[in-house]
């Protein structure tokens, strides 16, 4: 004998919600809809509030002493984020050790650490000057004198016109470095050796990353 199963209908699930639920969904939606009012009034508002090109053209040039804490609160904002970042590592490496049988966990450990010494070498002899270095459109190395920047060599004291000496501001972007070679780790446990995951940090640490943020950064400049 065959048993007759009710339809589900849409109907049928509204019908079903009870008048709390109504309430919450509603509050819920005013909720967003007043916040999405405020952000597209602050959106026409805001800019309004600013000055203009030319009002900052008649504002009075920082002297030495102004740029020179500006510069160095710059530089610690720059090495705080960079250490922000660093801790990103410790929470994949937690979370890929999670994820990874109980035989592996060593085997994760030693990856993302090996990825981090790895990282720092690569990012310092040629990964900075293939990302940030002036070049072509497809890859950097050095400075516009024709200077390559390999292994930091020949590098300004600072970074364009930012006043964040070049090492903090090395730092900031070797963050971003290991942490993408960190992530992308954690979908190779269990399928490579450690061979396989020494290639592949060499590929995108040195390589992979550092091109594609030269490209990145040649749009971003053309725009």
């Amino acid at each position: 004998m065959k048993v007759k199963q009710p339809k589900f209908t849409l109907f049928t699930a509204f019908r079903g919600l009870t008048r709390e639920k109504w309430a919450l969904g509603a509050t819920i939606l005013t909720g967003k809809m007043i916040g999405l009012g405020l952000v597209v009034t602050a959106m026409f508002t805001i800019p309004g509030l600013l000055p203009t090109a030319a009002h900052a053209a008649d504002a009075a040039k920082p002297t030495d002493i102004e740029t020179s804490i500006m510069n160095s609160i710059n530089t610690v904002w720059t090495l705080v984020a960079a250490f922000l970042v660093f801790g990103m590592q410790a929470g994949f490496v937690m979370l890929e050790a999670g994820f990874a049988r109980k035989r592996e966990t060593v085997n994760v450990l030693m990856e993302c650490i090996y990825d981090t010494c790895l990282c720092g070498i690569l990012f310092y002899a040629v990964g900075y000057a293939f990302m940030f270095g002036h070049g072509n459109g497809f890859i950097g190395w050095g400075g516009a004198d024709g200077k390559n920047w390999f292994f930091l060599q020949n590098t300004p004291a600072t970074y364009e016109a930012y006043g964040v000496p070049i090492l903090a501001h090395w730092i900031f972007q070797y963050a971003f470095a290991d942490t993408c070679s960190t992530i992308v780790s954690g979908a190779m446990i269990g399928r490579t050796s450690f061979r396989g995951d020494i290639l592949y940090s060499i590929g995108i640490t040195g390589f992979i990353y550092p091109i594609i943020g030269h490209w990145a950064g040649d749009l971003m400049a053309s725009r």
